[in-house]
């Protein structure tokens, strides 16, 4: 295999970067379903005690849905107030290594210390708190989410006292009332579905976040840049909305380059996992009599192979899909990236990158993936790709 250009090797990190980001916001995600699961079971436990359905006087009925619907209420002010402190400082955690590793990483690659400015906590802090999410800030969407899920909550519990006290005579119960909140194996319930909602916002936010910190770090770097590139296409799950994009360049004031798509911001989406790789200005134009760098970062320049110089400043390759990158990884990176028990089933030709997923992009346990390849067993036997 050839020797990776300076562009290629900015390529792999950001890929990686990606990856890894993905893998910290599926753990925030947890935590937030931990605490959600909490409420849930909070919740059930109150409407259990409480049990609006009781066969007492109208007003009492009321009185006690009104008691109910404010112990919900109190529930849920309580966990979202923990999972906004909670987000909040994971991301401003997570800024600040993004910020960091930035730049020690395109310092690495390019082979010199050009990267000079690094940004600091307090711009971390800012970033965090002011970060948008379709035009809203983050706090902002988790309020929103609060408080939706209290609107339906008293509707429910309306809607189920009246429907339990209809059916008290064939025998149906407050559990009855609880599923609602719960859910079931064919139906979903409120909290099923608030933490379906609040994964997708805490994953999207991680992302969010590192790939605004990036941006910041990029124009902080301006002087030594010519542009940015968007990088789309890693799997085939990349989204319409985004596989236009794959390859695009920008100059450092976001206008398009060689095109006439307009800059659509990182993530794109709920969910979306677009990155971008930052263009380097040429070795010649970084090392010339206008050069923006000290004598001493020129000086480091010369270090860079002469064979390499030529490519510093070049394109990223093109739709390059996740499959074909991860086969060009080192093995101990694979094994990080997907874990040994995936890697093994996926270095054996047993499953693609594509198996390892469910069809609403959910990563597969092993557990799940070794019952998928029992049904994918007809497919035909391939020599491993380690060999």
């Amino acid at each position: 295999m050839p020797d990776k250009t300076i562009p290629d090797k900015l390529l792999d990190d950001a890929i990686k970067n990606q990856l890894y980001t993905e893998q910290y916001a599926n753990g925030l995600s947890k935590q937030v379903q931990i605490l959600l699961t909490k409420a849930q079971d909070e919740i059930a436990g109150v409407i259990a005690k409480i049990d609006p359905t009781a066969p007492t006087m109208t007003k009492w009925k009321q009185a006690r849905l009104e008691n109910l619907n404010g112990s919900i209420s109190d529930i849920l002010d309580s966990t979202f107030k923990d999972i906004s402190n909670n987000v909040s400082k994971e991301l401003t955690g997570m800024g600040k290594t993004q910020a960091i590793s930035t730049v020690e990483k395109y310092n690495k690659n390019i082979g010199a210390d050009i990267f000079n400015v690094t940004l600091t906590p307090d711009n971390v802090k800012a970033i965090v708190e002011n970060t948008m999410i379709d035009g809203k800030v983050i706090g902002d969407w988790w309020d929103n989410v609060k408080e939706t899920t209290k609107t339906k909550m008293a509707a429910a519990m309306a809607a189920g006292t009246q429907a339990l006290q209809v059916g008290m005579v064939q025998g149906e119960s407050v559990g009855e009332l609880i599923s609602r909140i719960r859910g079931t194996k064919t139906t979903p319930g409120i909290m099923s579905l608030t933490k379906r909602e609040a994964t997708a916002l805490a994953r999207t936010s991680v992302l969010q976040v590192a790939n605004a910190v990036r941006q910041e770090t990029y124009k902080a770097n301006s002087d030594v840049l010519d542009g940015i590139q968007f990088v789309a296409t890693l799997d085939a799950r990349t989204c319409p909305t985004c596989r236009p994009y794959d390859g695009k360049q920008y100059d450092m004031n976001l206008n398009p380059v060689g095109h006439n798509l307009p800059w659509p911001g990182t993530p794109m989406h709920f969910n979306c996992r677009c990155t971008t790789v930052p263009i380097t200005k040429s070795w010649a134009a970084l090392a010339g009599p206008k050069s923006p760098l000290t004598p001493d970062q020129q000086q480091t320049l010369y270090n860079i192979p002469v064979g390499e110089r030529s490519s510093i400043n070049g394109p990223v390759a093109g739709d390059t899909t996740y499959q074909d990158w991860l086969i060009t990884q080192p093995v101990e990176e694979q094994q990080s990236i997907l874990g040994q028990g995936k890697w093994k089933l996926w270095s054996e030709n047993k499953l693609d990158v594509a198996d390892l997923l469910d069809n609403t992009g959910r990563e597969l346990t092993l557990k799940e993936l070794q019952a998928k390849l029992e049904i994918l067993l007809h497919r035909s036997k391939l020599p491993s790709r380690m060999n």
